[in-house]
């Protein structure tokens, strides 16, 4: 069975990696195309996506990806799906300000099995369980 929270921890770690790979405004802002929700896909957008999907396809053999940038990605069955907003705050992330952060819910059936969202620069977790009925900061 996955663990959620350590893969979304670990998804988070990576979008980290690329904050500091691309530490300037110019490095991130640039414009590199349009996502499937209509907006302006910029630089770290798609460098964030690109390493969490890179996690999701090592750690599962299975999955639907719904993301901001690139829409929907079908591996294998289809189970569980996933909802990515790789930097939710592509704004202030491209002006390294530190409110923004990666967010995703998983869900394995009809309702959410766990949602996530990590600041980048605080590394704060949120997590939210509906199963357990509970939302935590910084979850165990």
């Amino acid at each position: 069975m996955t663990d959620w929270l350590a893969t979304c921890r670990e998804a988070v770690a990576d979008a980290q990696g690329v904050l500091v790979d691309l530490p300037t405004r110019a490095e991130r802002e640039p414009v590199v195309g349009t996502g499937e929700g209509g907006d302006e896909t910029t630089f770290v957008d798609a460098e964030v996506e690109r390493v969490v999907l890179a996690l999701l396809d090592d750690r599962l053999e299975d999955y639907t990806l719904v993301s901001e940038e690139i829409g929907e990605v079908v591996k294998g069955s289809g189970r569980p799906w996933l909802v990515l907003d790789p930097v939710d705050g592509s704004l202030n992330a491209k002006r390294g300000l530190p409110f923004a952060c990666v967010s995703i819910a998983i869900a394995s059936g009809p309702a959410p099995a766990l949602s996530a969202f990590t600041t980048l620069r605080l590394s704060r977790t949120r997590s939210i369980s509906p199963k357990r009925d509970s939302s935590r900061w910084n979850a165990a």
